[in-house]
């Protein structure tokens, strides 16, 4: 086989056919990753994840939340407590607690606009 970026387009292609029975049978989605390639060889990372359903991924992101809240100064029910600012209806869903300065995640009611936010202001919001 020759390597070169023509020939990994259509692997990736023919890759991403032959996974779909074990997608199905696993009901995982299976993707392959960034190619990285020399003449003679190619390697790629493949991730796999689970298919949820939006119940369970909401399920889910609450129950992270309700674990993660005291650490920051919120309490469970703040989970998708909103407010207004800018003329955006903005709720708070999650916490990165690898940002150590907007570690508050945020986004649009109702539109997909995600922002993160310094705990304080997000504290100076609710009141």
């Amino acid at each position: 086989m020759e390597i070169n970026r023509d020939t990994l387009k259509q692997f990736r292609d023919d890759f991403a056919k032959a996974i779909k029975k074990l997608e199905k049978e696993y009901d995982v989605t299976i993707s392959l990753g960034n190619i990285k390639y020399t003449s003679d060889s190619f390697s790629s990372k493949i991730e796999v994840a689970n298919n949820k359903s939006d119940a369970e991924k909401a399920k889910d992101e609450k129950r992270m939340f309700e674990s993660l809240c005291d650490r920051f100064g919120f309490l469970p029910s703040d989970y998708l407590n909103s407010f207004s600012h800018k003329g955006m209806n903005i709720e708070l869903y999650g916490f990165d607690t690898r940002k150590k300065k907007y570690p508050c995640m945020l986004r649009e009611v109702g539109g997909t606009r995600l922002m993160k936010a310094s705990s304080s202001f997000v504290k100076t919001m609710f009141k």
